[in-house]
């Protein structure tokens, strides 16, 4: 399973959605709204940045509303050993749910009416560690990487999922 991102046309606007893969490359789905760019610091918003700017290179998909592909679903939903899923609501400082797969979070979010973001966390592993094994960053090697700055980092390479009033819109 893979993932990037995308230009994708839809009632005639152009914008960049993150699209997932199946391991021969088909389109397994895509956010149902378009992203934008972030990071903890500049050279991860560079980093970020640049992920966007190489979806300029690929061709333009076209986005299908009724789509079940709509709001990005792949394997990384399913119980597996080495993940969970983090739900961290608007404005909350603090996570309120934990859950070991996608359908079991999304039934508590709908069922809440909630809003927020949902987060697939690697288990056994920090965010930092995680990414940089993964090749997702690469730290320059004049940076400083002390506890202040792990401690905030986070990856947009990290599956999720964000949701309005328990649906997901992205």
């Amino acid at each position: 399973m893979s993932w990037n991102y995308r230009v994708m046309r839809r009632d005639g606007e152009l914008a960049i959605h993150e699209v997932h893969y199946d391991e021969d490359g088909r389109v397994q789905g895509y956010g149902a709204e378009p992203t934008f760019p972030g990071g903890p610091d500049l050279d991860e918003l560079r980093a970020n940045l640049q992920q966007y700017a190489s979806a300029l290179d690929e061709p333009v998909l076209e986005y299908e509303d009724d789509s079940p592909r709509a709001c990005a679903r792949d394997a990384a939903g399913e119980a597996t050993p080495d993940g969970v899923w983090v739900f961290v609501g608007n404005k909350a400082s603090l996570p309120s749910g934990v859950f070991a797969d996608l359908a079991e979070a999304e039934r508590w979010i709908a069922r809440h009416a909630m809003s927020g973001l949902l987060t697939r966390y690697p288990v056994g592993a920090g965010v930092f560690e995680w990414a940089t094994d993964k090749g997702y960053f690469k730290p320059k090697p004049e940076k400083v990487i002390d506890g202040h700055f792990v401690s905030r980092f986070t990856c947009a390479s990290m599956a999720h999922h964000h949701y309005e009033a328990g649906r997901c819109v992205g």
